[in-house]
């Protein structure tokens, strides 16, 4: 390339391949340069801007790297690879609301794309929008054992049980803790849940069971024995029942 170069600096066409294998060999700053020499003669190339857009996302420069696959999608709205390249981008960013755009722009392309979907899942969970998260946890978890994925829905079960026990809303936060113990029987939070929404609904046997087993399974956590200390002190009273 370079001998072709010296001998004619206009091939500019071949520029674009030359900036390509400078790429694959992790040699940056040279392929950004052969990038932008070919733009400057093919600015409407999208896949010249999407693979300059790559190479920044290497370098870690993510404002240029995500301006380049907006300007590549801007001639190739279509292209459903840039599109996830782009979500991801965005998620790295924390921009979780920008990710979600084009993850669903993926998704209605590709309704079975279970990597785009936990990506997708894990960003509604870093908006706290758990319940959403939830949904398409399990739907992975039906097709595929994944770990992460299990410990996130766990994660997210607890919290938005723990929100539904805030709001009184105790059969949901049962149902919340019922799940998490289905993937995990050893989840002691899931317990200590059960055993607060029990408390709360004057089921005094089912209270009792739950923060025996939560207590069993974590005896040095304080907040469990507390709670538990002041239900056993509690007075009992009509509206509780067995």
């Amino acid at each position: 390339f370079q001998k072709t170069f010296e001998l004619n600096p206009n091939l500019t066409s071949l520029r674009f391949d030359y900036a390509n294998l400078l790429a694959n060999m992790d040699k940056n700053d040279l392929a950004i340069a052969q990038y932008n020499t070919y733009l400057k003669a093919y600015p409407k190339a999208a896949d010249a801007l999407a693979n300059l857009a790559t190479v920044y996302e290497k370098q870690n420069k993510m404002d240029s790297a995500i301006a380049n696959y907006l300007k590549s999608l801007e001639i190739d709205p279509k292209n459903t690879e840039v599109k996830k390249k782009l979500a991801l981008c965005y998620h790295g960013q924390n921009d979780y609301t920008d990710a979600i755009k084009y993850y669903n722009e993926v998704l209605a392309i590709n309704k079975d794309d279970l990597d785009t979907k936990a990506n997708k899942a894990l960003a509604l969970h870093a908006l706290k929008k758990y319940e959403d998260a939830i949904t398409i946890y399990k739907e992975i978890l039906k097709v595929k054992e994944n770990e992460r994925l299990q410990n996130n829905l766990i994660s997210a079960l607890n919290t938005q049980g723990d929100i539904y026990l805030q709001e009184n809303n105790n059969q949901k936060a049962i149902e919340c803790f019922n799940t998490v113990i289905e993937y995990d029987v050893n989840e002691d939070f899931a317990y200590f849940g059960l055993a607060k929404a029990y408390e709360k609904m004057g089921s005094k046997t089912k209270a009792l069971e739950n923060y025996e087993k939560a207590i069993e399974m974590a005896p040095d956590n304080q907040m469990y024995k507390d709670n538990f200390k002041a239900f056993s002190n509690a007075p009992v009273t009509k509206t509780q029942t067995s």
